[in-house]
Formats: structure tokens, C-alpha cells, sequence
């Protein structure tokens, strides 16, 4: 029998010991200095089962060597070997060949972790088997959804948020993932604590709903009316301002400091839970803040910390998104042919030549269907108040004139730009006003007054 044989360490000899320690600290590694026993002092660290280790160059010169390494972000470690002393043979898309500072050469080649599906199964009584497949978190709650006591024993919201935790870290452990979700579940925590009214916690989301709910059982009930809602929202850029000259970031990356340029800064964020954040955009990366409950808070935040000037930012709709694609789709779930409304793509009123008077109704349905998406309500917002408006012209107010309003008001930042523009009196005679900005206008300060019971 053929005893197995595993790698356990190569020896690097180093001209400069600290030069090289910076070096392998920049590539993500934790360099610890060692001595065996009266031997050379000298740095080591790890790379998975393998100890690299680093020793004075003496009489002896290390050649001929090639080490590959799985790294993060080949790019940014390319950078930070540049930095470092060291030389770049060669980067591509396949990875980078690059050289200590000592002539050894590395190839960094960029970490794959593939996309795991993962199926689960199970017996009943009669013998019969039932199973699903896993492709995403989501999938994971869908099915314990349908039968928690099978997955939790009891209809508790911790036991839920222990039995997701454990189920990701498993798959990590053993070096897979589940396929890629959106919106992104990590971003479920600051969501459902922005729409609790809550603080973010340190025990996770099961404890934000937990004290919102009051109980466990009502907690979880809660939990997958809140997913469902989550599921529907979507991240959307909302400001956006160039970086000031000279803004940059100071950071310690892998126990090596730094100090990266900020290009631009932007507030992204969830409409349908109020969370918003400040973006610092960086070389091939974005750095976000803590969740904010509203856009001006995150605004401001940047303009006392980052000398933004108020007047610096963009405002952003959508997403970036073409208008034009979010009309086709709302004239779809509305039942008509895009090509019977729109003549060009780039039609700047084709939210107001769209709709039609007679149609406001079907409108405001789409608007407060929970499957509808933010771009759309923009959309529906344009053919609501042009509608409305082409119904203060004839003289006959629509119906639900007030519960339009209402909800539009109340979707704060979303319609901000929209209902500023009909609202705008253009000037001091009413005669000049648009038919419905006098009904905005009483319909704002009523909203501002207090309210009769």
C-alpha cells in the first residue's frame, strides 16, 4: 500500500525580510514571525493546509519557483503588489502573473466558488418520497414556509433565523454557496428594521421582529408577510455627486493601511421600507453606509462629512432604467399593446400621451397592487395626475380623486419631482395655473393641518 503524501510548506528566501512581510500581508496573508527552536528567525503564514515561509536570503536563493494562489478581487490585489515592491508579468481576465520582490513568481488567480443547488428530502409515513430543490435562500424559506414544524419544531422566529444561519454556514464550510438572490437577503436585516421603526440589532432580524410582533409565533406569520414585500422591492440609485477634488478613503485592508480615492458619491436605498444609504464609489468597488430613513438624512450626511455642496447632487429615477421600458410594462399589465400608445423610444412626454382620462381607475388599481415595481409606480404617477388633471378641465372631479392624492403624497421622495411640477403655479394668477394645482395644493395643506376625527 502506497502511503498519501501531502504538501505541507515551501521556503521563500527574501533579500529584504520586511520588505517581503509587507508584500504577502498585501496579497490578503496573516505574516507571523517564527523561530524553530535556535534556527534563522524568521515570517510565516498560510495559505490553506500549506505553510509559506519567509527566510533571509544567506547563501541560498530560492528559483525557478511558481506559487499559485486563489485570491479575491485579482485586480485590487494586483494593485496592492504593485505597491508593494513587487512586478506584474502579465493580468488578464484568466488572473495575473506577478513577482515578489525577490523575483518569485506568483499567479494569482481570481477564487471560484460555484453555485450549489441542494436537494432536500424526506419519507412520509406511507413511504413516499418528497423533495425540493435549493437554489436560493429564498427557495430554503419557501419550503419551510409550507411546513415549518418539519424544519423548526415549533412556530418560533428564532428557531427560523438559527436554522437559516446554519444551513448558509454549512454550505460555506464546506466551500459552496447557494445561487445569487435579488434583491440580496443580507440586505433583509436593515430593511425590515427601517420598516419596523426599529434600530438595527446585534441579534439579527428574528430579534427586530420578534419585538415588533411580540411574540414568536406572530413574529414568524410576520416574517413571510414582510419576505414577500421584500421580494418585490428592488435597490435603486435615487442622488448621485461627484466626489470633491481630493476626497479619498483611509482604511487598513488585511492589516495593511491604505488610502483610496472617492470618485463619486451616490444614496441608494428601498422605497417601500424607507432605508436608504450613502455610497462612496472607490476603483472597482462601492462602499456603503449604514441604512438612513430618508434621502436627506443620508445627503446630509455627506455634505457635513464630505464637503458636498447641497447643489452638487443629481437627482436619479429608476434606477437608471429608460423610462420608456417601465411604460411598456405598465401598458402591458394594463392590458394594452404598447405599439397602439408609443411612436418613439425617445419620446420625453410618452407618460402623458400615453394615458387616458377615462382610464384612472385601472391606474390607481396597478398603483397599489403589491407586485407593482417602483418604476412603474413613477409611471403610473405621470398618467394619475395627468389624468386627474384632464378631469379638473371638464369640471368633474374623479371619485377617488382624494385617495389618489393621498397615496401619492404618501409615497414621500418617490413622486417628490412629479407632484412639485403640477404643483407649480407658473405664476400669481390661478387663471395660469394647471387645472389640478389648486385641488395639490389644498389637498398638501390639509394633510400638513391637523385632522378632524
Amino acid at each position: 500500500m502506497i502511503p498519501s503524501s501531502t504538501f505541507a510548506y515551501v521556503v521563500l528566501r527574501c533579500a529584504d525580510l520586511e520588505r517581503s512581510r509587507g508584500f504577502y500581508q498585501a496579497l490578503g496573508f496573516a505574516v507571523v514571525p517564527e523561530q524553530h527552536g535556535e534556527g534563522l528567525k524568521h515570517y510565516s503564514c498560510t495559505a490553506g493546509a500549506v505553510v509559506i515561509e519567509l527566510y533571509p536570503l544567506g547563501a541560498q536563493r530560492t528559483s525557478g519557483v511558481r506559487i499559485g494562489l486563489n485570491v479575491d478581487e485579482v485586480e485590487a490585489r494586483v494593485n496592492e503588489v504593485r505597491s508593494h515592491g513587487g512586478e506584474i508579468v502579465r493580468s488578464d481576465a484568466e488572473g495575473a502573473i506577478v513577482r515578489d520582490p525577490d523575483g518569485h513568481t506568483l499567479h494569482l488567480r481570481p477564487r471560484v466558488v460555484s453555485a450549489t443547488t441542494v436537494q432536500l428530502g424526506w419519507f412520509n409515513g406511507a413511504g413516499e418520497q418528497t423533495s425540493f430543490e435549493v437554489r436560493s435562500v429564498y427557495d430554503l424559506l419557501d419550503v419551510i414556509r409550507r411546513m415549518p414544524g418539519l424544519f423548526l419544531g415549533e412556530r418560533s422566529i428564532t428557531a427560523l433565523g438559527a436554522h437559516v444561519e446554519g444551513f448558509l454556514s454549512g454550505l460555506q464550510a464546506v466551500g459552496q454557496r447557494l445561487g445569487p438572490e435579488e434583491p440580496p437577503f443580507h440586505d433583509f436585516h436593515a430593511w425590515i428594521a427601517a420598516r419596523c421603526g426599529l434600530g438595527a440589532s446585534a441579534r439579527g432580524w428574528p430579534d427586530i421582529l420578534l419585538r415588533a410582533a411580540g411574540s414568536e409565533d406572530a413574529a414568524l406569520t410576520r416574517f413571510f408577510e414582510e419576505l414577500d414585500d421584500f421580494r418585490l422591492d428592488r435597490v435603486e440609485v435615487f442622488r448621485r455627486a461627484d466626489a470633491p477634488a481630493g476626497a479619498v478613503v483611509h482604511r487598513t485592508r488585511r492589516g495593511v493601511p491604505e488610502v483610496v480615492p472617492v470618485t463619486a458619491f451616490e444614496v441608494e436605498g428601498y422605497l417601500r421600507a424607507s432605508a436608504f444609504y450613502l455610497v462612496q464609489i472607490l476603483p472597482g468597488e462601492r462602499c456603503r453606509s449604514q441604512p438612513f430613513r430618508t434621502i436627506e438624512a443620508a445627503t446630509g450626511q455627506a455634505e457635513r462629512d464630505r464637503g458636498i455642496r447641497a447643489d452638487a447632487w443629481q437627482r436619479v429615477r429608476g434606477g437608471g432604467e429608460r423610462p420608456v421600458l417601465a411604460l411598456e410594462r405598465v401598458l402591458r399589465k394594463l392590458g394594452i399593446d404598447p405599439a397602439e400608445r408609443l411612436w418613439s423610444d425617445d419620446d420625453q412626454d410618452a407618460e402623458y400621451l400615453s394615458c387616458r382620462r377615462e382610464e384612472v381607475s385601472a391606474y390607481f388599481e396597478l398603483y397599489r397592487r403589491r407586485d407593482t415595481e417602483a418604476t412603474e409606480r413613477d409611471v403610473l404617477c405621470c398618467f394619475l395626475l395627468q389624468g386627474l388633471n384632464d378631469h379638473c378641465s371638464t369640471g368633474e372631479l374623479h371619485p377617488e380623486q382624494a385617495a389618489i392624492l393621498d397615496a401619492l403624497f404618501d409615497a414621500g421622495e418617490a413622486h417628490a419631482d412629479e407632484l412639485a411640477y403640477w404643483m407649480d403655479m407658473l405664476s400669481a394668477d390661478p387663471e395660469d395655473w394647471w387645472p389640478i394645482t389648486e385641488h395639490l395644493l389644498r389637498r398638501r395643506a390639509a394633510r400638513a393641518g391637523p385632522r378632524s376625527t
